[in-house]
């Protein structure tokens, strides 16, 4: 729902739980969204006020004069605030000032008075319009949680009506339409007051705690990555700053069974506020995001992958002909590596059984993501004869380059990822293999489809906090050099 609770269900989503770890993520709301969310959110009082009815006045009587007077049919026909002066600040340490600026309403009633003083008596009916301008409504929102969940709560609300116009249909004379216009003001004002704040505190806890229920604190990945979990649990309480609102969570990988494991590399703790124009921008923690996704991936069965024919039928025929041992010419497995040749037979192919082994490292810069793989493989001639061994094992010390050409798709980040460097080590209990040639072969071949497999390990993305009802424009990654920042405008949907 497209509403100010918006932005309150998205800062409450991640405040439930308060931990203690350095955060691997950070959600940091700056002013211009807080005041964006809280523009489109009034969008719901505007709807919903026009056309209440306010309960019936009761009679008073003044003991300088006696007089009566009584309301009903009270209806508010037109309630309207200016969503470009309205805002939301953040009070620190967990609450949101909401205030909405120039509201404008207009009220309907009929109404009967009765004056009787001596010997005069007076009674008079008819109808009164009420309105007024540049009134403002100030609302604090508080975010706790309950039952393991985020909660709203609304804190307090106050409406400054400012001074009523009102005009009595009826003919009244001058100083009996004074007697009453105060009171019938100060009745209405405190009515439509307590409407307006019974509204924003029925969308805090209605509307606002319902949202806050559908946004996940875990992702669970699909799938070719089914087994993969992403958590955006809370680690310690959104805080507030002048600039703005920021919300530290988990940021982490695990796969199914490891959650808890010892072993998942810790976030670096070097994350830090962000002055950016965007309306939103959110921090991965290098380390964290990226050293607990290659944890998992070590623990998940896609860290042991083949490469065959099933793999090579998705490339080109060039590509397959690197590993086809019928292919002939020079751009032949057996010719760039002579020595294999009495070893590959017709009708057969190279398959490669491969296992990534460790992830020491990560660095950024300003081209993307570096990723220090280590890996080892055995190369065999399919269809092995019964009793033959491996024709060499392969270790690997490789580069991969996330790229820093990102794109964001139903808040999912998805890029592309190549090999920008790899330092090859080569046995063989069949025959002596040169270093040389498994380079050229793996320059022109291999090389190609490890960074296709790659690519498809990694088509899932990464998944951030969505936004409820709302879309990313124009946004924009950068990569420094422990973290990759996100940053975005948004557009209501």
């Amino acid at each position: 729902m497209a509403s100010k609770l918006c932005i309150f269900a998205l800062l409450a989503a991640f405040a439930a739980i308060v931990l203690s770890a350095a955060p691997g993520a950070e959600l940091q709301i700056n002013q211009r969204g807080l005041n964006a969310f809280a523009q489109v959110g009034v969008n719901l009082l505007n709807s919903r006020i026009p056309g209440m009815k306010i309960p019936d006045a009761s009679s008073f009587t003044s003991e300088a004069i006696h007089w009566s007077w009584s309301l009903w049919d009270i209806k508010i026909d037109s309630f309207h605030v200016d969503q470009t002066r309205t805002g939301v600040s953040a009070v620190p340490s967990d609450k949101l000032n909401v205030h909405i600026v120039d509201l404008n309403f207009k009220i309907s009633a009929r109404y009967r008075i009765k004056v009787r003083e001596g010997f005069i008596h007076a009674r008079k009916s008819g109808s009164i319009d009420a309105w007024t301008s540049g009134a403002t409504t100030s609302a604090t929102v508080a975010i706790t949680s309950q039952s393991g969940r985020p909660h709203l709560t609304s804190v307090d609300c106050n409406a400054n009506l400012g001074d009523f116009q009102i005009k009595f249909h009826g003919g009244l004379i001058s100083k009996i339409i004074n007697i009453f216009r105060h009171k019938i003001a100060d009745h209405l004002k405190s009515k439509l007051n307590g409407i307006i704040c019974s509204e924003v505190s029925k969308i805090v806890s209605g509307e606002g705690n319902q949202a806050l229920a559908g946004i996940p604190l875990e992702f669970n990945l699909h799938g070719d990555a089914a087994g993969f979990h992403v958590d955006y649990g809370l680690t310690s309480n959104p805080y507030a700053t002048t600039q703005f609102m920021g919300i530290p969570v988990q940021g982490k990988f695990w796969y199914d069974g490891h959650q808890n494991d010892a072993g998942i590399p810790k976030p670096s703790g070097a994350l830090k506020p962000i002055a950016r124009n965007e309306m939103i921008c959110v921090a991965l923690d290098g380390q964290g995001i990226f050293g607990s996704a290659t944890y998992a991936f070590r623990q998940s069965p896609k860290s042991h992958f083949h490469i065959d024919r099933d793999v090579l039928r998705h490339f080109p025929q060039s590509i397959q002909n690197y590993f086809s041992c019928d292919c002939t010419g020079k751009n032949c497995i057996s010719t760039i590596i002579p020595e294999i040749e009495a070893f590959c037979k017709k009708g057969a192919s190279i398959a490669i059984d491969a296992e990534a082994t460790a992830f020491p490292g990560f660095h950024f810069n300003a081209s993307g993501a570096y990723i220090s793989a280590q890996g080892k493989g055995q190369l065999s001639s399919f269809p092995m004869v019964l009793g033959s061994t491996p024709l060499f094992e392969l270790d690997a010390k490789l580069e991969i380059l996330i790229e820093n050409t990102l794109r964001i798709e139903d808040w999912v980040i998805k890029g592309n990822v190549k090999l920008t460097d790899a330092e090859l080590a080569v046995k063989s209990p069949v025959v002596p293999i040169s270093i040389h040639h498994l380079q050229k072969w793996w320059n022109e071949a291999l090389s190609i489809v490890v960074s296709q497999v790659a690519n498809q390990i990694l088509a899932n993305g990464l998944p951030l906090p969505s936004f409820p009802k709302a879309s990313p424009v124009n946004p924009k990654f950068t990569f420094s050099e422990h973290e990759l920042l996100f940053c975005s405008d948004l557009k209501a949907n």
